[in-house]
């Protein structure tokens, strides 16, 4: 359901899942710095919904991603994170990364041999994802019914797919995984300050 932002219940829940869509078309929608996020999508029991972005950040999907108490999955957060931080000021709290949990399960990639969504709903639930990238490649900034169907199967899956990885890392050791989760926040802050630090950083012989 295309909305213009979450409705009050959505902020009713313990968990939900939260991704983006960035305007590919130009080569930049992996670069927060030169594409803008189009869209956020929203899933948990309360019920499913995309909001486009057109401007600031809609006053109740801030709230919630602000809100330490309600749990954010994302799949590869740090990705979503710094679109959301870079263009809104908006700095998502208490956040999950499924791709993160992938990484930690299985570091040698022998398992799931990728880490992609599309590989993880496959194996773990046997969910087949369409990642159409005729569909992936279009104009986010006029939605379709095809879109809005594409975006929202990004969500839908990922707070079963979260209970799941996040069970079979329990068994194995959660440190790494924690770890890594502490200092998302941190590295979200450096990778979108507004200077160039790498320029800055850099030592030159004279």
């Amino acid at each position: 359901m295309i909305v213009n932002d979450i409705p009050d219940s959505a902020l009713n829940v313990k968990i939900c899942a939260i991704d983006t869509e960035t305007d590919t078309r130009d080569g930049y929608g992996l670069n927060h710095r030169m594409s803008k996020p189009l869209c956020i999508q929203y899933a948990s029991s309360e019920g499913e919904y995309l909001v486009p972005l057109t401007g600031n950040m809609p006053t109740n999907m801030a709230i919630l991603l602000q809100r330490s108490d309600i749990k954010k999955v994302f799949h590869f957060a740090p990705f979503d994170m710094r679109f959301i931080y870079y263009n809104t000021m908006v700095m998502p709290q208490n956040v999950e990364c499924t791709k993160i949990l992938a990484d930690c399960v299985d570091p040698t990639k022998q398992l799931y041999h990728s880490h992609s969504l599309q590989t993880l709903l496959d194996i773990e639930l046997g969910i087949k994802l369409d990642k159409n990238p005729d569909i992936r490649l279009s104009d986010w900034s006029i939605l379709t019914d095809i879109q809005v169907t594409y975006a929202m199967k990004d969500v839908r899956y990922l707070i079963e797919l979260y209970d799941r990885l996040f069970s079979k890392l329990s068994a194995i050791g959660l440190a790494r995984y924690n770890q890594a989760m502490y200092y998302i926040q941190k590295q979200v802050e450096i990778d979108c300050t507004q200077y160039d630090l790498d320029e800055l950083y850099h030592y030159r012989r004279n």
